[in-house]
């Protein structure tokens, strides 16, 4: 399930912001940041917390749910990171934050929930960003978009891995139409 462009899309325009509802009601597992807003890795540490957030998606969910989440998490982090006027940002763009929760080995990469949940395919984040892109990307300003395109090409988490997939879409390195 979720491994073409349809299903993908759907999931992400029709789904995903109730399964981030669902998942933000679950337990706050701790952590230093947005409480509102955030989550840490335990948060996806289902075999050891009964009450882990990621509980509240449906498991056939749960890898589609975190491509996307990833995306916005990253989305985030990148203005964080690179943009002097970051509260202008977030003021306009409510998106969800990943918390490092002060101790353990998984940090702030947004890709770190993967350690706990199933991994999804290369070609699956290459259609989940081109989406992205298409959907959230493009409401942006252009300077913004500039930043974001910018930072995707240097920051370290878009160099190896599945950020590496989403670097290749966001590059136009591949094409991949999405329908309106």
């Amino acid at each position: 399930m979720y491994s073409n462009i349809a299903e993908i899309t759907s999931y992400f325009r029709q789904q995903y912001k109730a399964d981030l509802e669902l998942f933000e009601k679950g337990p706050n597992q701790g952590g230093h940041g947005n409480k509102e807003h955030g989550f840490n890795t335990h948060d996806f540490e289902f075999e050891y917390l009964k009450d882990a957030k990621i509980l509240n998606i449906p498991e056939e969910r749960r890898t589609i749910f975190c491509v996307f989440l990833a995306l916005e998490v990253a989305l985030d982090q990148i203005f964080y990171t690179y943009d002097k006027d970051y509260d202008e940002f977030k003021e306009k763009h409510v998106l969800p934050k990943l918390d490092f929760c002060g101790h353990g080995n998984v940090t702030r990469n947004p890709w770190s929930p993967f350690a706990y949940i199933k991994k999804p395919l290369p070609v699956v984040v290459k259609i989940a960003t081109a989406v992205f892109l298409k959907d959230v990307i493009n409401e942006l300003s252009e300077e913004e978009q500039k930043l974001f395109k910018a930072a995707v090409k240097n920051d370290e988490d878009f160099r190896v891995g599945f950020g590496s997939a989403v670097r290749e879409v966001v590059w136009g390195m591949i094409t991949i139409s999405i329908p309106k």
